[in-house]
C-alpha cells in the first residue's frame, strides 16, 4: 500500500463501548430483567431517577481509581458496587446479601454477549475502511469479556489488533 503523503491516516482505533456496541435493550431495561428474575420488580422511571446519582458514582471512582480499568478484578468490584449503589434504595435496609446477590447478576449479565449490539453502521464503515486498506483496531477500557463479546457479533475479522485494558493490565491515556 503506497500513501501520497507520509502523514497520511493509515490506522484508525476505535473505543468499544457506546462507539462500536451499545447495551440491547437499554442498560436500564436490562437491569430491570436482571432484577425481575430474581424478583424485585422496578419500573424503568425509578431505575432512571437514580442515575444522576449512579453517573455520580462512576465518574468519582474513575477520577479516584485511575487505574481501575487495568484490572478485571477491579473492574469487577467497580461494576459491583455501581450496580450495589444502583439498587440500595430498593432493596431492605442492610439486606446486603440481596442486594449483591442483584448487583452481581447484573455485573454477569452485562458480561454476556448477548446484552450487546452493534450500532446500525459499524459493518458498513468497517468493510469500507478494509476495502480501502487502513489497518484497524479497538482499544477500550474493558474487562476481558469484550473479546468474546466482538467475536460473537461477528467483528473481530475486521480489526487487526484488539486492546483491551484488562487483558493488557494498562488503562487508557496509559503511555504504556
Amino acid at each position: 500500500m503506497s500513501f501520497e503523503q507520509p502523514q497520511s491516516i493509515r490506522t484508525v482505533f476505535f473505543d468499544a463501548g457506546f462507539t462500536l456496541v451499545h447495551p440491547k435493550p437499554s442498560m436500564l431495561e436490562i437491569c430491570q430483567q436482571v432484577c425481575a428474575k430474581l424478583d424485585l420488580h422496578l419500573r424503568l422511571d425509578q431505575l432512571r431517577d437514580r442515575m444522576r446519582d449512579a453517573e455520580d458514582f462512576f465518574l468519582r471512582q474513575s477520577r479516584q481509581r485511575r487505574h481501575l480499568w487495568s484490572n478485571e478484578d477491579m473492574i469487577n468490584e467497580f461494576w459491583l458496587d455501581y450496580y450495589t449503589n444502583l439498587l440500595r434504595p430498593f432493596v431492605e435496609e442492610h439486606d446486603e446479601k440481596r442486594l449483591t446477590e442483584l448487583a452481581n447478576a447484573i455485573v454477569i449479565e452485562f458480561d454476556q454477549h448477548t446484552s450487546w449490539q452493534l450500532y446500525p453502521d459499524v459493518i458498513e464503515t468497517l468493510e469500507t475502511l478494509k476495502a480501502h486498506d487502513y489497518i484497524l483496531g479497538v482499544i477500550s477500557d474493558w474487562g476481558i469479556s469484550l473479546g468474546s463479546i466482538l467475536r460473537h457479533l461477528g467483528v473481530t475479522r475486521y480489526f487487526d489488533t484488539l486492546i483491551i485494558s484488562a487483558a493488557t493490565r494498562y488503562a487508557k491515556p496509559s503511555a504504556q
